[in-house]
């Protein structure tokens, strides 16, 4: 990545000069070197459990989809059975619990998944005791993989995980490329190994960086439980527990979300209409605008925004209803692709999600996991038993009138869309108090006025306010909860921008911009 990207700078350096097209360029330099700066292979590893759903549940690798729907499968019911209640259980199960580098768990987990995979394939010529084994290992194993994970990235810095999650969307196009071009037999096998390479990146994770640091939410102190020493937030911020309800919010929604999904994907049948040489044309559509989405959101997010999320997930929603609702291959082909999209989507920013809320407001990333993911999955098996029902209706007429009275639910659901996210506003307040509290406000208004002037991102001006009031950098690390090398990364790209090499000549510029009329 490092010889890519310097390549790239040298021939974008050496044709700045023109112009044409020059934003563009600029912003593929930017997420080159962002990538870069924070990519590192392991935390891509929960790509591959969401490569494993794509194989299983996208492709009759394991289910046999030929004209019904994987819900007839026994070992699927009691794979969505479990994982509802692993979810929940291993959410409230692990909230207070440290899986260290040592634990057996980020093994037997992984193994599980690629162990129950292999029974939920052979169990129909093995009798019904490897199909209800298949399933319950299936369902606990991508739970509690699902929570390890969670608990593993809690340690990992925000601007990395805001780079690596999304990115781990190519993970799950690759397979769609490979995973059709194999034989049953060998796309089998290889699904069954896609949970192991998660548990070894898994585990190296685990190793590598540590265990997640804890705050104590009463007291707003925060304890690394790598050294056992406490130290007390310098902000003096206090956690509170304004996420609880908001979490909760959330997961309804989610719940809606997964509803019309499982509904919509249990009245689906297999057809050729859109296929090329075994590919599923609409899952190639779908996991290609993901990753695409996906680089967008690390090219240009600023804050990961459940709320903004659910405004334009839930019009799309109704979209593919109605587009259900219609007769033709063409209008199922456009759900699908929705809804496909929409799901790995959702997958990302609900792990970008819940990691801020455990390093912003000292929430358990595995109960927020926990309960989020529980309620998708309630919403996923909820969906498809009423959508076996309503396929298995003799009148039409039925299958249209759950599909309006599920755009009526959802409709109703964006009432209920929260309208600010309280990540965002403990940010905000986080970045307010910078030039609000103890540091004259003309400091702040000055480092906007560079931005503007010299093309600063968001965080970059949040640290040259900091660095221009004195700063240390152990204590932008903690403010801002970054690592000491993200730190340097940022304040080297402030430096390169303005023109300046040292802190003082900060001082001096950001002095100099608040004193002029």
């Amino acid at each position: 990545m490092k010889f890519i990207y310097g390549c790239y700078t040298s021939y974008h350096e050496k044709g700045r000069k023109n112009q044409i097209g020059a934003n563009v360029g600029d912003g593929i330099g930017a997420l080159l070197g962002r990538i870069e700066s924070t990519f590192k292979l392991r935390h891509v590893g929960i790509g591959f459990v969401w490569a494993w759903l794509y194989c299983v549940y996208g492709t009759p690798v394991l289910f046999d989809t030929t004209g019904v729907s994987i819900n007839a499968d026994g070992s699927w019911i009691v794979s969505a059975a479990t994982v509802v209640v692993a979810f929940f259980a291993g959410g409230f199960a692990f909230r207070r619990k440290r899986v260290g580098p040592r634990s057996p768990l980020p093994i037997l987990a992984p193994s599980a998944l690629s162990l129950g995979t292999l029974l939920s394939l052979l169990g129909p010529s093995m009798g019904e005791v490897a199909v209800v084994s298949g399933g319950v290992l299936t369902g606990a194993g991508y739970a509690l993989t699902s929570i390890l994970w969670a608990m593993a990235l809690a340690s990992v810095d925000v601007e990395e995980l805001e780079a690596a999650i999304p990115l781990s969307t190519f993970v799950t196009l690759f397979c769609s490329l490979i995973i059709p071009a194999l034989q049953t037999e060998v796309a089998a096998v290889v699904s069954a190994v896609l949970p192991l390479i998660s548990g070894a990146l898994l585990i190296e994770c685990f190793r590598k960086d540590g265990a997640a640091p804890t705050r104590d939410v009463a007291s707003g102190a925060r304890s690394d439980r790598t050294s056992g020493e406490w130290r007390r937030n310098e902000s003096g911020r206090r956690h509170d527990r304004t996420w609880v309800p908001y979490l909760l919010k959330v997961s309804v929604l989610l719940l809606v979300i997964y509803l019309v999904i499982g509904w919509e994907a249990a009245n689906f049948s297999s057809s050729n209409a859109f296929s090329l040489l075994n590919y599923d044309l609409a899952s190639l559509v779908s996991n290609f605008a993901a990753v695409l989405f996906a680089i967008l959101l690390v090219l240009f997010s600023k804050r990961v925004s459940f709320s903004g999320l659910f405004r334009w997930v839930m019009p799309f929603l109704i979209a593919s209803l109605a587009l259900f609702l219609f007769p033709g291959s063409f209008a199922h082909f456009g759900t699908s692709v929705i809804n496909s999209t929409c799901d790995t989507l959702i997958e990302v920013l609900l792990f970008l999600f819940v990691l801020s809320l455990a390093k912003t407001h000292g929430a358990s990333a595995a109960l927020c996991i926990g309960l989020a993911n529980g309620f998708v999955q309630v919403g996923v098996l909820a969906g498809n038993l009423l959508g076996r029902f309503s396929a298995e209706a003799a009148a039409p007429f039925d299958l249209h009138s759950i599909g309006l009275a599920l755009i009526a639910l959802v409709a109703l659901a964006m009432i209920a869309i929260p309208q600010k996210d309280p990540v965002a506003d403990d940010l905000s307040a986080a970045g307010s108090s910078l030039a609000a509290d103890s540091v004259d406000e003309a400091l702040a208004r000055a480092c906007l006025r560079i931005q503007k002037r010299c093309g600063l991102s968001d965080r970059e001006t949040e640290i040259a306010v900091l660095l221009a009031k004195g700063r240390t950098r152990p204590y932008i690390r903690e403010q801002l909860f970054i690592s000491t090398n993200t730190v340097a990364t940022h304040i080297k790209h402030i430096y390169g921008k303005l023109g300046i090499h040292s802190k003082e000549e900060l001082i001096d510029m950001v002095n100099s911009e608040a004193s002029a009329k």
